[in-house]
């Protein structure tokens, strides 16, 4: 942002972070927005307000509910890594602070523990020797 004069209030909270990490956040969005279409959830998506050739998470209709849909379908179908889905609620959370929307306070407590119970299943299936949710698969 070169220039002062075209400073915004939106401006400023999509610059919190740096390009990569929007990039990667972006990515992740993506995902779940694929999600949403592919379940029939469309009216979840919307165009995106900084560039509009974009689609986006509708956070006025999104609800945490949706996003632990999404969590489920993806360890069921895609068994994604651990890792990727922390990411994707991460990339949901800067999209609250992006469209300045409080963030559900679902999303820093009770996500904690679901988290930790993924990461417990994932363990004791490797411990055990069982193959069928490893989280080293991507989504498609």
């Amino acid at each position: 942002m070169s220039d002062l004069r075209d400073f915004t209030i939106e401006t400023a909270r999509r610059n919190r972070i740096s390009a990569s990490t929007r990039q990667g956040y972006t990515s992740g969005i993506n995902q779940v927005v694929k999600w949403a279409k592919l379940v029939g959830k469309n009216h979840l998506v919307m165009f995106n307000s900084v560039d509009q050739s974009t689609v986006t998470l509708n956070l006025q209709v999104f609800l945490y509910s949706d996003f632990l849909d999404f969590i489920v379908w993806a360890v069921r179908q895609k068994s994604v890594q651990v890792g990727t889905l922390n990411s994707y609620r991460s990339a949901v959370k800067s999209l609250y602070k992006d469209q300045n929307i409080d963030l559900p306070e679902e999303y820093d407590t009770e996500m904690k523990t679901i988290f930790s119970g993924i990461r417990k299943t994932v363990a004791q299936n490797l411990q055990s020797g069982d193959k069928d949710y490893t989280g080293e698969f991507v989504i498609a």
